[in-house]
Protein backbone atom coordinates (compact mmCIF):
# COMPACT_ATOMS: atom_id res chain seq x y z
CA UNK A 1 0.00 0.00 0.00
CA UNK A 2 1.22 3.44 -0.77
CA UNK A 3 2.65 5.48 2.08
CA UNK A 4 1.01 8.85 2.64
CA UNK A 5 2.82 12.02 3.60
CA UNK A 6 -0.08 12.97 5.88
CA UNK A 7 -0.40 9.59 7.57
CA UNK A 8 -0.69 9.62 11.34
CA UNK A 9 1.85 7.20 12.81
CA UNK A 10 1.85 7.56 16.61
CA UNK A 11 -0.31 4.52 17.32
CA UNK A 12 1.83 2.24 15.25
CA UNK A 13 5.04 3.51 16.81
CA UNK A 14 3.63 3.21 20.33
CA UNK A 15 2.74 -0.42 19.79
CA UNK A 16 6.22 -1.25 18.55
CA UNK A 17 7.91 0.64 21.38
CA UNK A 18 5.71 -0.97 24.02
CA UNK A 19 6.51 -4.39 22.65
CA UNK A 20 10.21 -3.73 22.94
CA UNK A 21 10.06 -2.03 26.32
CA UNK A 22 8.10 -4.91 27.84
CA UNK A 23 10.77 -7.26 26.56
CA UNK A 24 13.51 -5.04 27.95
CA UNK A 25 15.07 -4.90 24.52
CA UNK A 26 15.24 -1.84 22.28
CA UNK A 27 15.60 -2.81 18.66
CA UNK A 28 16.07 -0.76 15.54
CA UNK A 29 12.38 -1.19 14.81
CA UNK A 30 11.74 1.07 17.80
CA UNK A 31 13.90 3.76 16.28
CA UNK A 32 16.63 3.04 18.86
CA UNK A 33 19.86 1.21 18.25
CA UNK A 34 20.41 -2.19 19.74
CA UNK A 35 23.47 -1.89 22.00
CA UNK A 36 25.08 -4.76 20.14
CA UNK A 37 24.92 -2.87 16.88
CA UNK A 38 26.82 0.12 15.59
CA UNK A 39 25.14 3.50 16.01
CA UNK A 40 23.00 4.51 13.04
CA UNK A 41 24.29 7.30 10.86
CA UNK A 42 22.67 9.29 8.09
CA UNK A 43 23.52 8.21 4.55
CA UNK A 44 26.26 10.16 2.81
CA UNK A 45 25.63 12.91 0.31
CA UNK A 46 25.06 11.97 -3.34
CA UNK A 47 28.73 12.63 -4.07
CA UNK A 48 29.68 9.37 -2.31
CA UNK A 49 29.39 6.12 -4.28
CA UNK A 50 28.03 3.38 -2.06
CA UNK A 51 28.76 0.36 -4.27
CA UNK A 52 31.36 -0.54 -6.87
CA UNK A 53 30.28 0.15 -10.44
CA UNK A 54 31.52 -2.81 -12.47
CA UNK A 55 29.39 -2.46 -15.61
CA UNK A 56 28.95 1.22 -16.26
CA UNK A 57 25.56 2.04 -14.73
CA UNK A 58 24.94 4.39 -11.84
CA UNK A 59 21.64 4.18 -9.93
CA UNK A 60 20.76 7.20 -7.81
CA UNK A 61 18.29 7.19 -4.93
CA UNK A 62 16.63 10.14 -3.20
CA UNK A 63 14.74 9.22 -0.04
CA UNK A 64 12.26 11.79 1.22
CA UNK A 65 12.75 10.49 4.75
CA UNK A 66 15.41 7.80 5.02
CA UNK A 67 14.51 7.02 8.64
CA UNK A 68 11.33 5.38 7.30
CA UNK A 69 13.45 3.05 5.17
CA UNK A 70 16.60 2.45 7.17
CA UNK A 71 15.64 -0.83 8.86
CA UNK A 72 13.72 -2.62 6.15
CA UNK A 73 13.40 -1.56 2.50
CA UNK A 74 16.70 0.34 2.36
CA UNK A 75 19.09 -2.51 3.22
CA UNK A 76 17.30 -4.96 0.89
CA UNK A 77 17.43 -2.39 -1.92
CA UNK A 78 21.11 -1.66 -1.38
CA UNK A 79 22.09 -5.35 -1.16
CA UNK A 80 20.39 -6.17 -4.45
CA UNK A 81 22.15 -3.22 -6.13
CA UNK A 82 25.50 -4.23 -4.67
CA UNK A 83 25.09 -7.88 -5.65
CA UNK A 84 24.50 -6.79 -9.24
CA UNK A 85 27.73 -4.80 -9.30
CA UNK A 86 25.94 -1.56 -10.17
CA UNK A 87 27.09 1.86 -9.00
CA UNK A 88 24.87 3.43 -6.37
CA UNK A 89 24.51 6.87 -4.79
CA UNK A 90 21.84 7.87 -2.29
CA UNK A 91 20.68 10.97 -0.47
CA UNK A 92 18.35 11.63 2.45
CA UNK A 93 16.12 14.68 2.05
CA UNK A 94 15.15 14.53 5.76
CA UNK A 95 11.54 15.41 4.91
CA UNK A 96 12.54 18.58 3.07
CA UNK A 97 11.15 18.89 -0.45
CA UNK A 98 13.70 21.57 -1.32
CA UNK A 99 16.49 19.21 -0.30
CA UNK A 100 14.97 16.42 -2.39
CA UNK A 101 14.89 18.72 -5.42
CA UNK A 102 18.60 19.48 -4.87
CA UNK A 103 19.35 15.79 -4.40
CA UNK A 104 17.66 14.85 -7.68
CA UNK A 105 19.52 17.60 -9.54
CA UNK A 106 22.84 16.42 -8.08
CA UNK A 107 22.10 12.84 -9.11
CA UNK A 108 21.38 14.02 -12.65
CA UNK A 109 24.67 15.92 -12.69
CA UNK A 110 26.49 12.87 -11.34
CA UNK A 111 25.43 10.87 -14.39
CA UNK A 112 22.80 8.61 -12.87
CA UNK A 113 21.19 6.33 -15.45
CA UNK A 114 18.19 5.59 -13.20
CA UNK A 115 16.76 7.52 -10.24
CA UNK A 116 14.72 5.80 -7.52
CA UNK A 117 12.74 7.99 -5.14
CA UNK A 118 10.63 7.80 -2.06
CA UNK A 119 8.90 10.98 -3.22
CA UNK A 120 8.00 14.07 -1.30
CA UNK A 121 5.04 16.26 -2.40
CA UNK A 122 4.86 15.95 -6.16
CA UNK A 123 4.00 19.55 -6.97
CA UNK A 124 7.33 20.71 -5.53
CA UNK A 125 9.65 18.00 -6.87
CA UNK A 126 8.01 17.86 -10.33
CA UNK A 127 10.41 20.37 -11.99
CA UNK A 128 13.42 18.27 -10.91
CA UNK A 129 11.75 15.12 -12.20
CA UNK A 130 11.07 16.83 -15.51
CA UNK A 131 14.76 17.70 -15.74
CA UNK A 132 15.52 14.00 -15.25
CA UNK A 133 13.11 13.17 -18.08
CA UNK A 134 14.81 15.66 -20.39
CA UNK A 135 18.11 13.94 -19.59
CA UNK A 136 16.55 10.59 -20.52
CA UNK A 137 16.69 9.22 -16.97
CA UNK A 138 13.83 6.86 -15.99
CA UNK A 139 12.36 7.29 -12.50
CA UNK A 140 11.16 4.56 -10.13
CA UNK A 141 8.93 5.49 -7.17
CA UNK A 142 8.43 3.49 -3.99
CA UNK A 143 5.05 3.11 -2.23
CA UNK A 144 2.80 5.31 -4.35
CA UNK A 145 2.60 6.66 -7.92
CA UNK A 146 3.20 10.14 -9.19
CA UNK A 147 0.12 11.76 -10.72
CA UNK A 148 1.63 14.14 -13.26
CA UNK A 149 4.90 12.43 -14.18
CA UNK A 150 5.56 9.23 -16.09
CA UNK A 151 7.40 6.88 -13.78
CA UNK A 152 7.45 3.24 -12.69
CA UNK A 153 5.69 2.71 -9.36
CA UNK A 154 6.66 -0.26 -7.17
CA UNK A 155 4.07 -0.89 -4.47
CA UNK A 156 1.78 -3.50 -2.97
CA UNK A 157 -1.51 -4.12 -4.75
CA UNK A 158 -4.26 -2.31 -2.79
CA UNK A 159 -7.11 -4.33 -4.31
CA UNK A 160 -5.40 -7.56 -3.28
CA UNK A 161 -4.84 -6.12 0.19
CA UNK A 162 -8.60 -5.73 0.50
CA UNK A 163 -9.20 -9.24 -0.80
CA UNK A 164 -6.77 -10.69 1.75
CA UNK A 165 -8.51 -8.81 4.57
CA UNK A 166 -11.92 -10.14 3.55
CA UNK A 167 -10.74 -13.73 3.13
CA UNK A 168 -9.13 -13.65 6.55
CA UNK A 169 -12.25 -12.25 8.20
CA UNK A 170 -14.57 -14.79 6.55
CA UNK A 171 -12.35 -17.58 7.83
CA UNK A 172 -13.10 -16.60 11.44
CA UNK A 173 -16.49 -14.84 11.07
CA UNK A 174 -18.42 -16.48 8.21
CA UNK A 175 -21.70 -14.97 9.48
CA UNK A 176 -22.73 -11.70 11.07
CA UNK A 177 -22.49 -7.93 10.77
CA UNK A 178 -19.48 -6.41 9.02
CA UNK A 179 -18.18 -2.84 8.91
CA UNK A 180 -15.72 -1.32 6.44
CA UNK A 181 -13.57 1.61 7.57
CA UNK A 182 -11.91 3.29 4.62
CA UNK A 183 -9.14 5.87 4.55
CA UNK A 184 -9.08 9.38 3.15
CA UNK A 185 -11.53 9.97 0.29
CA UNK A 186 -8.81 11.75 -1.71
CA UNK A 187 -6.53 8.70 -1.82
CA UNK A 188 -7.35 6.18 -4.58
CA UNK A 189 -6.00 3.26 -2.58
CA UNK A 190 -8.76 3.79 0.00
CA UNK A 191 -11.40 2.96 -2.62
CA UNK A 192 -9.27 0.19 -4.09
CA UNK A 193 -8.82 -1.60 -0.77
CA UNK A 194 -12.55 -1.33 -0.09
CA UNK A 195 -13.33 -2.68 -3.56
CA UNK A 196 -11.19 -5.74 -2.85
CA UNK A 197 -12.99 -6.29 0.46
CA UNK A 198 -16.42 -6.06 -1.17
CA UNK A 199 -15.41 -8.33 -4.04
CA UNK A 200 -14.71 -11.20 -1.65
CA UNK A 201 -17.60 -10.48 0.71
CA UNK A 202 -20.25 -10.11 -1.99
CA UNK A 203 -21.11 -13.84 -2.37
CA UNK A 204 -21.65 -14.08 1.41
CA UNK A 205 -23.75 -10.90 1.28
CA UNK A 206 -25.84 -12.36 -1.55
CA UNK A 207 -26.43 -15.53 0.47
CA UNK A 208 -27.49 -13.50 3.47
CA UNK A 209 -24.66 -14.88 5.59
CA UNK A 210 -23.26 -11.45 6.33
CA UNK A 211 -24.57 -7.90 6.29
CA UNK A 212 -22.40 -4.84 5.74
CA UNK A 213 -23.86 -2.48 8.32
CA UNK A 214 -21.54 0.48 7.75
CA UNK A 215 -18.98 1.84 5.30
CA UNK A 216 -17.26 5.04 6.42
CA UNK A 217 -14.39 7.21 5.20
CA UNK A 218 -11.67 8.55 7.48
CA UNK A 219 -10.35 11.95 6.36
CA UNK A 220 -6.58 12.36 6.65
CA UNK A 221 -6.27 8.71 7.76
CA UNK A 222 -6.82 9.98 11.31
CA UNK A 223 -6.75 7.15 13.86
CA UNK A 224 -8.59 9.27 16.46
CA UNK A 225 -11.39 9.76 13.97
CA UNK A 226 -11.40 6.02 13.24
CA UNK A 227 -11.82 5.40 16.96
CA UNK A 228 -14.84 7.73 16.99
CA UNK A 229 -16.25 6.12 13.85
CA UNK A 230 -16.08 2.68 15.43
CA UNK A 231 -17.91 3.97 18.50
CA UNK A 232 -20.64 5.41 16.29
CA UNK A 233 -20.99 2.16 14.35
CA UNK A 234 -21.43 0.19 17.59
CA UNK A 235 -23.97 2.70 18.85
CA UNK A 236 -25.97 2.59 15.63
CA UNK A 237 -25.92 -1.20 15.50
CA UNK A 238 -27.00 -1.96 19.04
CA UNK A 239 -23.47 -2.53 20.30
CA UNK A 240 -22.90 -5.41 17.93
CA UNK A 241 -20.42 -5.80 15.09
CA UNK A 242 -18.82 -9.13 14.25
CA UNK A 243 -16.00 -8.07 11.94
CA UNK A 244 -14.30 -4.89 10.74
CA UNK A 245 -12.16 -4.47 7.61
CA UNK A 246 -9.91 -1.43 7.96
CA UNK A 247 -7.86 0.31 5.27
CA UNK A 248 -4.70 0.84 7.28
CA UNK A 249 -3.10 -0.36 10.50
CA UNK A 250 -3.03 3.08 12.12
CA UNK A 251 -6.79 3.23 11.72
CA UNK A 252 -7.02 -0.31 13.09
CA UNK A 253 -5.23 0.87 16.22
CA UNK A 254 -7.94 3.48 16.82
CA UNK A 255 -10.68 0.91 16.18
CA UNK A 256 -9.05 -1.53 18.59
CA UNK A 257 -9.05 1.15 21.30
CA UNK A 258 -12.82 1.54 20.93
CA UNK A 259 -13.37 -2.22 20.96
CA UNK A 260 -11.24 -2.50 24.09
CA UNK A 261 -13.24 0.17 25.87
CA UNK A 262 -16.43 -1.70 24.93
CA UNK A 263 -15.06 -5.02 26.22
CA UNK A 264 -15.06 -6.48 22.71
CA UNK A 265 -11.35 -7.13 22.20
CA UNK A 266 -10.94 -10.55 20.61
CA UNK A 267 -14.71 -10.86 20.10
CA UNK A 268 -14.85 -8.62 17.04
CA UNK A 269 -12.57 -9.83 14.26
CA UNK A 270 -10.35 -6.99 13.01
CA UNK A 271 -8.45 -6.92 9.73
CA UNK A 272 -5.84 -4.33 8.86
CA UNK A 273 -3.37 -3.48 6.11
CA UNK A 274 0.31 -3.17 6.90
CA UNK A 275 2.03 -0.43 5.02
CA UNK A 276 5.41 -1.89 4.23
CA UNK A 277 7.11 0.80 6.30
CA UNK A 278 6.97 0.28 10.08
CA UNK A 279 4.78 -2.76 9.48
CA UNK A 280 5.37 -4.06 12.99
CA UNK A 281 2.27 -2.34 14.39
CA UNK A 282 -0.28 -4.61 12.76
CA UNK A 283 1.86 -7.69 13.28
CA UNK A 284 2.25 -7.07 17.00
CA UNK A 285 -1.55 -6.73 17.14
CA UNK A 286 -1.80 -10.19 15.56
CA UNK A 287 0.48 -11.67 18.21
CA UNK A 288 -1.29 -9.90 21.09
CA UNK A 289 -4.70 -11.06 19.86
CA UNK A 290 -6.29 -7.67 19.14
CA UNK A 291 -6.26 -8.21 15.38
CA UNK A 292 -7.28 -11.35 13.46
CA UNK A 293 -5.59 -10.81 10.11
CA UNK A 294 -3.15 -8.39 8.53
CA UNK A 295 -2.64 -7.92 4.79
CA UNK A 296 1.13 -7.67 5.11
CA UNK A 297 3.62 -6.51 2.53
CA UNK A 298 7.21 -7.55 3.23
CA UNK A 299 9.40 -4.41 3.30
CA UNK A 300 12.42 -6.42 2.19
CA UNK A 301 10.51 -7.73 -0.80
CA UNK A 302 9.52 -4.21 -1.81
CA UNK A 303 13.12 -3.01 -1.60
CA UNK A 304 14.36 -5.93 -3.68
CA UNK A 305 11.66 -5.41 -6.31
CA UNK A 306 12.55 -1.72 -6.67
CA UNK A 307 16.24 -2.58 -7.00
CA UNK A 308 15.61 -5.22 -9.66
CA UNK A 309 13.45 -2.76 -11.60
CA UNK A 310 16.18 -0.12 -11.45
CA UNK A 311 18.81 -2.61 -12.60
CA UNK A 312 16.60 -3.60 -15.54
CA UNK A 313 16.24 0.07 -16.49
CA UNK A 314 20.03 0.33 -16.64
CA UNK A 315 19.83 -2.05 -19.59
CA UNK A 316 16.67 -0.63 -21.18
CA UNK A 317 15.20 2.73 -20.03
CA UNK A 318 11.68 1.85 -21.22
CA UNK A 319 9.65 1.43 -18.01
CA UNK A 320 6.96 -0.54 -19.84
CA UNK A 321 9.46 -3.30 -20.64
CA UNK A 322 10.50 -4.02 -17.05
CA UNK A 323 9.58 -7.56 -16.05
CA UNK A 324 6.36 -7.60 -14.02
CA UNK A 325 5.27 -4.09 -14.98
CA UNK A 326 1.82 -3.39 -16.36
CA UNK A 327 -0.46 -0.48 -17.20
CA UNK A 328 -2.74 0.33 -14.28
CA UNK A 329 -5.48 2.94 -13.90
CA UNK A 330 -6.50 4.00 -10.40
CA UNK A 331 -9.55 6.15 -9.61
CA UNK A 332 -8.89 9.79 -10.48
CA UNK A 333 -5.47 9.03 -11.98
CA UNK A 334 -4.12 8.79 -15.50
CA UNK A 335 -2.95 5.34 -16.61
CA UNK A 336 0.40 4.54 -15.02
CA UNK A 337 3.03 1.83 -15.22
CA UNK A 338 3.39 -0.17 -12.03
CA UNK A 339 4.76 -3.31 -10.47
CA UNK A 340 2.13 -4.31 -7.93
CA UNK A 341 3.22 -6.94 -5.45
CA UNK A 342 0.82 -9.32 -3.74
CA UNK A 343 0.57 -9.04 0.07
CA UNK A 344 0.29 -12.04 2.39
CA UNK A 345 -2.61 -12.55 4.81
CA UNK A 346 -0.88 -12.95 8.18
CA UNK A 347 -2.68 -14.56 11.13
CA UNK A 348 -1.53 -15.98 14.45
CA UNK A 349 -1.23 -19.39 12.75
CA UNK A 350 1.17 -18.39 9.98
CA UNK A 351 3.06 -15.45 11.49
CA UNK A 352 6.13 -17.66 11.42
CA UNK A 353 6.44 -16.52 7.80
CA UNK A 354 7.38 -13.09 9.15
CA UNK A 355 9.35 -14.24 12.18
CA UNK A 356 11.62 -16.35 10.02
CA UNK A 357 12.39 -13.47 7.66
CA UNK A 358 15.19 -12.07 9.82
CA UNK A 359 16.28 -11.65 13.43
CA UNK A 360 14.76 -8.16 13.67
CA UNK A 361 11.25 -9.54 13.18
CA UNK A 362 11.94 -12.31 15.70
CA UNK A 363 13.06 -9.74 18.30
CA UNK A 364 9.93 -7.64 17.78
CA UNK A 365 7.29 -10.34 17.52
CA UNK A 366 8.59 -12.83 20.07
CA UNK A 367 8.92 -10.34 22.94
CA UNK A 368 5.39 -9.11 23.49
CA UNK A 369 4.58 -9.22 27.17
CA UNK A 370 0.79 -9.07 26.93
CA UNK A 371 0.46 -11.89 24.41
CA UNK A 372 -1.55 -14.81 25.83
CA UNK A 373 0.44 -17.28 23.74
CA UNK A 374 3.49 -16.58 21.63
CA UNK A 375 3.60 -18.10 18.14
CA UNK A 376 5.16 -21.52 17.80
CA UNK A 377 7.81 -19.95 15.56
CA UNK A 378 9.12 -18.07 18.61
CA UNK A 379 10.20 -21.27 20.34
CA UNK A 380 13.91 -21.60 20.95
CA UNK A 381 15.61 -23.83 18.42
CA UNK A 382 16.66 -23.97 14.77
CA UNK A 383 14.64 -21.70 12.51
CA UNK A 384 13.08 -23.80 9.74
CA UNK A 385 12.41 -22.56 6.24
CA UNK A 386 9.40 -20.22 6.09
CA UNK A 387 6.21 -21.86 4.95
CA UNK A 388 2.49 -21.18 4.91
CA UNK A 389 2.10 -23.10 8.17
CA UNK A 390 3.79 -22.41 11.48
CA UNK A 391 6.74 -24.68 12.28
CA UNK A 392 6.38 -27.48 14.78
CA UNK A 393 7.51 -26.78 18.33
CA UNK A 394 10.99 -28.27 18.92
Amino acid sequence: MSRRIHTSIPGRIVRVILACVVAGTLTTACGTSNPSRSPRTDPPSPTATRTANTWGCLIGASWYNFTDLVDWEGPAFQKAISDAGVGFQEANAKSSVDTQVSNIDRLIAAGAKVIVIEPGPEDVILPALQRAAVAGIPVVTLFWPLVHFRSLCVAFDPVEQGRQEARGLLAVKPWGDYAIIKGDFRAPESDLIASGVREILQPAVDRGDIKIVATVETPNWDETLAQQEMAAILSQNGGRVDAVAIAYDDLAYGVENTLGEAGLTGTVAVAGVSDSQRAAGGLTAIVSGTQAVDAWGSPERLGEAAAHAAIALCRDPDITRVDGSKSVTWPGRDPMTAILLAPVAITKDNIGIVIQTNTEWRQILCNIGNSPELPAACQIGPVPVASASPPSQP
